[in-house]
């Protein structure tokens, strides 16, 4: 009889032990187990890709910034060294009278079927 005492004894301690040093001492391998655990990971790593995208689009904005700012730098100066046209366009002349010509003899109106 002691040896069946003895027996549960030392599988429930065992089993009491084993829970307890996955649950304090490991606790990230039932932390993995658990489907909340792969549903905010997956999160987490699409969240990251996310960041990493924003920060690629934020570089590229910079450049694309940093090249029109040149480039309205650039057309500012051409501006400045250009001197304004002060030169006014020639005035058309006005057009010569066309002569009369005869009144062209009128046809016939056709009926209208």
């Amino acid at each position: 009889m002691r040896f069946i005492y003895g027996f549960i004894l030392g599988t429930l301690s065992s089993v009491i032990a084993a829970i307890l040093y996955l649950a304090f001492a490991g606790g990230e391998y039932l932390l993995q187990l658990s489907p909340r655990y792969h549903d905010m990971a997956s999160t987490i790593s699409g969240l990251q890709e996310a960041k990493q995208q924003r920060d690629q689009l934020a570089a590229r904005l910079e450049t694309l910034s940093g090249a029109f700012d040149a480039l309205t730098r650039r057309f500012d100066d051409l501006q400045v060294k250009t001197p304004p046209a002060t030169h006014e366009p020639p005035q058309a002349e006005a057009e010569p009278a066309r002569p009369a010509s005869p009144a062209a003899p009128a046809k016939p109106a056709e009926p209208l079927n």
